[in-house]
């Protein structure tokens, strides 16, 4: 299968996966909030929080364990591509053993550890349980899907992903029809559905990739070593991630309030999607990146980085501006017992941080395949920890409250990315700094014309039910799309479009 049909397959699969993961969203959150209460549904979001805080140490080694197998594999260094692999395997067992007594006494102590209800204690405390055995299931298995990556077979892993998608759903279904909505219910059936589609993984690895195998003889302290030296500086990255965002509705929870909390929860609902979507749509142009590297075609690199760079930001902007044009009909009617006003600015202050951000996430994959992420790691790392500070200050000294949380991070990593990523990573190319700018202006000018023209749309329709809101968004969804399309893409990336089309059909 050629390179193009194989993007076009892995771009189709993760849509549709996309899709599938939203509806879960929309229906679990809709349904926990209006049954239960904002706080329920706010702490599912807090303890998936938690889950990333501790991703903090494992992502030492996993995070560049994919490219070290892969590259290797590539070469033909098999023996060396199966060090790697049983290396990843070896120190993730020991992370396990370690921390898992200190995540025991966190759960039995989370009461004093974070605002909660009385009612919802046992509750959350058997979530996190839950999701823990989740995490650790998935650090177990954390290299199976190296396969897909490899073999650039993204769309089997999407599909994977699809099908647990809607198992997930219908279990949640089930048995929050069968039993009183614990958010606990939600832990489980997360456990279950990753059980479930590892299997699944294990199978396509033992297909994919045979030679890459499970023997204790190829674990090396030498490449876990290597692993850590490399990875180090993703941890460091992760933790200014943490800094920047993922401490948000724990702050949100100490310094005001578990209600507060919740609504910030119901405001990242989407933009959570939308970076969920952002990362499978980044990572399915990984693995071409990674060849054209390890291949030495530097110039073919860059051009396929900003072909990848307008792909995202085409795609992307559609869910953007449905949020800022029809923000406030969504909740309204979504989340009836809530302000939808303020629901639809905060989600839009949040969510306008992808508008640059999102064809940029494309850089951060510049730094991995050619291993430049020290200097983008301690930057990340340095506006996290601005931020904290700054946001601290907001909520002591001034009455901006839950909008000091949302707004200051988007401001730094905005500006981070403009100033540090896009630059330097053309830089690291050997091409000038301004290289991959006009496809970020490009992008911003699409969603000022896009929000124009679809606002004056709504104005016409003026949804107000249901079924007038889906007519309006997909109107919406195509119009953007189209103008997207020709705003952003030119002659030549349609005529690569018109290609692939042309491939997929002649290969069937």
């Amino acid at each position: 299968m050629s390179n193009n049909k194989q993007l076009l397959i892995n771009f189709i699969a993760m849509v549709i996966a996309f899709i599938a993961n939203a509806g879960i969203n929309f229906f679990l959150s809709g349904y926990i909030v209006n049954t239960v209460s904002e706080e329920a549904y706010g702490f599912i979001q807090l303890a998936n929080t938690f889950v990333t805080y501790f991703t903090i140490i494992t992502i030492a080694i996993n995070s560049m364990s994919s490219r070290y197998i892969a590259i290797e594999y590539y070469k033909k260094n098999i023996d060396k591509a199966n060090e790697y692999y049983m290396s990843t395997l070896f120190a993730n067992i020991i992370i396990i053993i370690i921390t898992l007594p200190i995540i025991l006494i966190a759960i039995l102590n989370l009461e004093n550890i974070v605002q909660i209800s009385d009612s919802l204690v046992n509750d959350v405390k058997i979530l996190l349980a839950f999701l823990a055995c989740n995490l650790y299931l998935g650090l177990i298995t954390t290299n199976l899907s190296i396969a897909y990556y490899i073999k650039n077979k993204l769309y089997i892993q999407s599909i994977i992903n699809t099908i647990g998608y809607i198992l997930k759903i219908v279990l949640l279904i089930v048995l929050y029809y069968i039993f009183p909505p614990y958010v606990a219910i939600f832990g489980l059936v997360t456990f279950l559905v990753t059980g479930f589609t590892q299997l699944l993984n294990i199978y396509y690895k033992l297909k994919l990739i045979s030679k890459i195998k499970f023997k204790l003889s190829y674990i090396k302290l030498k490449s876990v070593k290597t692993l850590i030296s490399s990875g180090i500086w993703n941890s460091i990255t992760r933790i200014g991630n943490v800094l920047s965002e993922g401490l948000d509705l724990l702050v949100t929870n100490l310094f005001l309030g578990p209600e507060q909390m919740g609504i910030l929860a119901i405001v990242k609902t989407i933009p959570n999607m939308v970076s969920s979507a952002l990362s499978n749509l980044v990572n399915i142009f990984m693995p071409n990146m990674t060849k054209l590297y390890a291949e030495g075609k530097k110039e073919e690199l860059v051009i396929y980085i900003k072909k990848s760079m307008k792909f995202v930001g085409v795609f992307l902007n559609v869910p953007i501006i449905c949020v800022i044009v029809l923000g406030n009909v969504l909740f309204k009617l979504w989340y009836p017992t809530q302000d939808s006003i303020l629901l639809q600015i905060l989600s839009i202050i949040t969510i306008s941080q992808w508008i640059v951000i999102g064809p940029v996430s494309i850089m951060h994959n510049v730094f991995t395949v050619i291993n430049k992420i020290k200097v983008n790691s301690i930057l990340i790392f340095i506006t996290g920890f601005f931020n904290i500070i700054v946001v601290y200050f907001l909520l002591k000294y001034t009455n901006l409250g839950i909008f000091a949380v949302t707004t200051v991070s988007c401001l730094l990593s905005i500006l981070r990315n403009l100033i540090y990523t896009l630059p330097y990573s053309a830089k690291y190319l050997g091409m000038k700094w301004y290289t991959f700018f006009p496809e970020i202006f490009c992008s911003m000018l699409a969603i000022v014309i896009n929000t124009i023209i679809c606002y004056l749309i709504k104005k016409i329709i003026n949804p107000t039910t249901w079924i007038s809101f889906i007519f309006t968004g997909i109107i919406i969804c195509i119009i953007s799309l189209i103008l997207n399309i020709f705003i952003i893409f030119d002659k030549n990336d349609l005529k690569y479009i018109s290609k692939i089309k042309k491939e997929k059909v002649k290969n069937g």
